[in-house]
C-alpha cells in the first residue's frame, strides 16, 4: 500500500469529488473525471488506482467507488 499525501493532481481530484458528490450524493465516474480534467480514462483511472491505496477512496460492496477513510483528512489537507 502507498501511503503519504496525495499529489497536487490528486488533491484536484479530491477536491473535485468532494464537490461532485455534494452536488450529486455520489462520486463521479472515471469517465465523468476524465472529462472534467481533459484527459483520456487511463489517466484518471491512474489517478484513483492511487487515491485508493492510499486508502482516500475505495470500493464498496458491488465495486463501485466511495469515500475511504482518509477522504475527509485528505479534503481537509487542502483546506
Amino acid at each position: 500500500m502507498t501511503s503519504g499525501r496525495p499529489t497536487k493532481r490528486q488533491q484536484d481530484y479530491v477536491k473535485f469529488m468532494s464537490k461532485f458528490f455534494n452536488e450529486n450524493d455520489q462520486l463521479p465516474t472515471i469517465k465523468v473525471l476524465a472529462e472534467n480534467f481533459r484527459c483520456n480514462l487511463n489517466c484518471a483511472w491512474g489517478h484513483i488506482r492511487a487515491l485508493e491505496q492510499k486508502r482516500i477512496v475505495e470500493r464498496n460492496a458491488i465495486g463501485e467507488w466511495k469515500r475511504g477513510p482518509l477522504f475527509y483528512w485528505a479534503l481537509g489537507d487542502l483546506e
